[in-house]
């Protein structure tokens, strides 16, 4: 028996997402449906910066066996006939498919017919045409077992591809006959309202439809269970969607839910695993009789009602560029934060790059937004200034009463003290990870760890080493390579978050901060703040080169 393992989105994100949604420049709700669909898209993807990336429509195409009985206008040949024009690329699904960025897959499930597979047709086939359900089951417990993985490695190729969003669809007249049965079993809405004029019957062919899906009814004989109503009533496309549905909810897709037909498949495979309705977002409400009842009895909200009746994943398909607009308002609008910051100057950025950067007592000022700790980068010179200049200050004083080694301990000891040894917990970080990882995602995770390892201890003993050899240099000098070093090597950290992409997601940091990049402007107040010690620091160096004959003694006085 094919089994899935689907769990339910991690719901320990929500609060973050929504306290993202409610703070962009909009009254909260405002956007609507827009919003939820965001929220729902940032829990399937576990992040605040969700993505859709290289859309896929699978259509899969079978005959059924109950056409036999009259319950359809068109014939089944036409199953195959409307294959050879999606091959063509004349289909309404190819149109809307060239439009909106799909790919287009057609998968042959059991098509009563020897499809060219040449052609780029993905043969799936586990027989031609089902049973006629009118008298026996339409497949075998085999065949539905087949079905079901065959669907769910069509959508692993996808996955394989790079997909991580899928719109389904079908092709198989007859089709709408078996959904129709499956809505009534799994909703126990009467069977006259499941049944509709499908490929367009008149209301002479709707009741002869309906006497036969009643007939078909009060003959079957099996279990009740939803896996045998399945494989019973079922189409062999439909039963293989299901598996593709599920194995996209195990895979954490979303699924784009197209008309009648599959949102039943949609509803049986939500009586299997009911997980599955978490990665299902519902294109629209089609003018299929039935439609809406089994919508509503998965309490679901279409986005759409155009009076489609197609399938093909036609619906999906139109809905997917709202699909792409919630995503787009959560990654590209601003929120209240940054726009009152970007357009007037706020000390609250420059508080909280000295409460990031410093164990000083800033804090105590007041209380700091969390959204400012996302604009400190440019001000990260500045803080070199305070720390540097904290650092010179006592290696300066204290030079004057004791000897230059001393006071460089003391002043190393001073920055410790103001900075709580961030800079030295990362760079632990740094040898632990790179010096114990052998893949990058084990080299994130040793990173990640607060615990200090061998490589980190290393690492810090030879660091503050080269540190100690400093205090062989003049005071002077000292002093003014403490002040423009600290300033000139926080702007050059401040370059790599600027142009480096993250090595992890939002949500998987430390700190769970993510920086925005830097303005021309800020770039460069931040270079000039940096480069001004440093032009100081190098014309020091050479004013004090051995060839210009100056003595210790007046380098420490200057």
């Amino acid at each position: 028996m094919k089994t899935f393992h689907i769990t339910r989105p991690d719901e320990s994100i929500r609060p973050a997402l929504i306290d993202k949604i409610n703070n962009l420049t909009k009254p909260k709700g405002s956007l609507g449906i827009l919003e939820e669909l965001a929220l729902q898209i940032g829990l399937i993807q576990q992040t605040l910066s969700p993505a859709l990336k290289h859309p896929q429509n699978i259509i899969f195409a079978a005959d059924h066996g109950i056409v036999e009985e009259g319950v359809s206008l068109s014939p089944k040949e036409i199953t195959w006939q409307q294959i050879s024009n999606f091959l063509h690329g004349g289909a309404g699904v190819n149109f809307l498919c060239r439009q909106h960025g799909f790919t287009l897959k057609i998968v042959d499930a059991g098509v009563d017919y020897d499809l060219p597979y040449e052609k780029g047709i993905i043969n799936m086939k586990v027989r031609k045409s089902t049973r006629n359900y009118l008298h026996e089951a339409a497949m075998t417990e085999e065949e539905m077992e087949m079905c079901l993985e065959r669907g769910a490695e069509v959508v692993r190729q996808c996955h394989e591809e790079g997909s991580n969003v899928l719109s389904f669809g079908e092709m198989g007249i007859g089709n709408t006959s078996s959904s129709s049965l499956w809505m009534t079993c799994f909703t126990s809405i009467p069977l006259e309202q499941c049944v509709g004029a499908g490929s367009g019957l008149d209301s002479a062919g709707i009741r002869h439809k309906y006497e036969v899906l009643k007939q078909s009814m009060e003959n079957y004989k099996g279990d009740g269970s939803p896996r045998d109503i399945i494989r019973y009533f079922g189409g062999l496309e439909m039963v293989m969607a299901i598996g593709a549905m599920l194995q996209a909810a195990e895979l954490k897709m979303i699924i784009l839910v197209d008309g009648f037909i599959m949102t039943n498949c949609l509803l049986a495979a939500a009586r299997l695993y009911p997980e599955v309705t978490d990665y299902a977002i519902f294109g629209h409400c089609g003018d299929e009789s039935g439609h809406k009842l089994v919508l509503d009895a998965l309490h679901a909200r279409p986005l759409l009602n155009l009076g489609l009746r197609l399938g093909e994943g036609t619906g999906a398909i139109c809905a997917y560029p709202i699909v792409d607009s919630a995503v787009r308002m959560l990654n590209e609008m601003d929120n209240f934060v940054h726009a009152s910051i970007t357009n007037t100057f706020n000390m609250n950025n420059v508080l909280a790059a000295f409460i990031m950067l410093t164990r000083l007592p800033f804090w105590k000022i007041k209380e700091v937004p969390a959204e400012c700790f996302k604009h400190v980068v440019p001000y990260w010179p500045l803080i070199g200034w305070l720390t540097g200049g904290v650092m010179a200050a006592v290696l300066w004083l204290a030079g004057q009463i004791m000897p230059v080694s001393l006071a460089w301990i003391l002043a190393l000891i001073a920055r410790l003290l103001v900075t709580g040894c961030l800079h030295e917990d990362g760079l632990a970080d740094f040898f632990d990870g790179f010096g114990g990882g052998t893949t990058r995602e084990r080299t994130l995770a040793i990173m990640k760890d607060s615990h200090i390892g061998s490589y980190g201890v290393i690492g810090l003993i030879c660091y503050f080493l080269l540190l100690l050899q400093l205090h062989h240099l003049p005071l002077g000098l000292l002093c003014i390579l403490v002040l423009s070093g600290d300033c000139w090597s926080k702007f050059c950290a401040s370059q790599i978050v600027n142009y480096l992409p993250y090595a992890r997601k939002e949500e998987d940091s430390k700190s769970k901060t993510v920086y925005n990049r830097m303005s021309r402007h800020e770039l460069l107040a931040g270079f000039l703040a940096a480069c001004f010690l440093r032009t100081a620091a190098a014309y020091k160096t050479v004013d004090c080169h051995p060839s210009s004959h100056c003595s210790p003694s007046s380098c420490s006085t200057d």
